[in-house]
């Protein structure tokens, strides 16, 4: 159904004792914390480095302690981290390595970094090769998968008919982010008084707190497997190069970033293009006035430090999210229009986050197999439970 019930299904499998700690990439969806915390286990944020969106490793050695299980590593907007170190410090301490894809998906050729246990890619609303929900998780232990298999298997399946109100609902945002459409729905917000980017993100976002656990756990139904493997097989690797491409001189528009041409399409397909602005709110308004979707934080949050453990600082994740606007980057827009827009960021003085992380060239893409870096059986095995 989503990358939250493929990460809900994984901890369902392993079974891990109760108290054990999942360290988080600090900037994620709310859902994802509260997850781990609904198995009995403890969420413990690792912080982003400085104006960046890629995690930092002495935060992460900073918090592990003998009761860490899992690692979990977000790409974030589109852009992809670099897995060996953090692969290191798992092999080191024997953690299970997780990497979450949803917001870097690349490709129909490529099923997650060879260095992870586990890769979970998402197919919603507004990802990429959207199929109005769903998500892959790739698993490098078979046995680990089987299990996870037989367990998804006990679950009920979606009904067609929710399913058919997904896509009706994907189809009404997709009429509402239209030009004239945004303008009078943004302009109602404004008379009324409501907040456009809660609005916006309630209608994106898939399950309620209230029903998430339930709604979770459900098989995809057939249409939904159907739209999954058809987007999956079919998607065309041009469309992603082309539009990291224009990230790149996007970019280079707003002046700041330097890209050296070193990196591959691949390393970043800016699925979102996030700027950073200390008047965050003024700017996401001055640019839906404007007649662009731009949206404020993107539905992402901060994983607050758990109470049952020591209190774990996330300043630059926090001060991050604070200050993202995301523009609104679909392909159909034209470059006269995104250099209008750019006009609007450079007025408040946004900028780019950094294009690459600052570690050495990325694993290159390979075909999904099992880690050699990595024992048949750790510590997060569930015979240890």
């Amino acid at each position: 159904m989503s990358v939250r019930s493929g990460f809900d299904l994984l901890l369902r499998t392993l079974k891990l004792p109760a108290g054990s700690e999942v360290l988080m990439s600090a900037l994620t969806v709310p859902d994802m914390a509260r997850i781990v915390e609904e198995h009995g286990l403890i969420p413990v944020p690792f912080d982003l480095e400085p104006d960046a969106a890629y995690p930092s490793i002495a935060s992460l050695t900073r918090i592990i302690t003998p009761n860490s299980r899992l690692v979990v590593v977000a790409h974030l907007f589109g852009q992809r981290v670099h897995l060996a170190p953090f692969a290191e410090i798992c092999r080191q301490h024997q953690l299970m390595l997780v990497e979450d894809c949803a917001q870097s998906f690349c490709g129909c050729q490529y099923g997650g970094d060879p260095l992870a246990d586990v890769s979970m890619f998402s197919f919603g609303m507004i990802k990429t090769a959207t199929a109005a929900s769903g998500a892959a998780i790739c698993v490098s232990d078979r046995q680990l998968a089987n299990q996870m298999q037989v367990l998804l298997q006990q679950d009920p399946i979606q009904s067609r008919h929710s399913f058919l109100l997904r896509l009706l609902r994907v189809a009404l945002i997709k009429c509402l982010s239209l030009r004239m459409p945004l303008a009078i729905f943004v302009r109602c917000c404004h008379t009324f008084g409501l907040d456009y980017d809660r609005l916006a993100n309630n209608a994106a976002k898939g399950f309620s707190p209230v029903q998430l656990m339930r709604r979770l756990r459900q098989q995809p139904s057939s249409p939904l497997l159907a739209l999954l493997i058809r987007r999956w097989q079919s998607y065309e690797d041009d469309v992603l190069k082309d539009r990291s491409a224009q990230g790149r001189w996007y970019g280079e528009q707003l002046g700041a970033f330097d890209n050296d041409g070193s990196n591959t399409w691949w390393q970043h397909t800016h699925w979102v293009f996030p700027v950073l602005v200390e008047h965050a709110q003024q700017l996401a308004m001055a640019l839906r006035f404007a007649g662009f979707d731009a949206t404020h934080r993107l539905r992402m949050c901060v994983i607050s430090p758990s109470s049952a453990g020591e209190p774990t600082a996330t300043p630059n994740a926090s001060r991050l999210v604070d200050q993202l606007v995301m523009l609104p980057w679909y392909h159909e827009l034209p470059d006269h229009e995104l250099l209008r827009m750019a006009e609007i960021v450079r007025e408040y003085h946004g900028r780019p986050l950094p294009e690459s992380a600052p570690h050495d060239s990325l694993t290159a893409i390979s075909d999904r197999r099992p880690s050699a870096t990595y024992p048949a059986r750790g510590r997060w095995d569930r015979t240890d439970a």
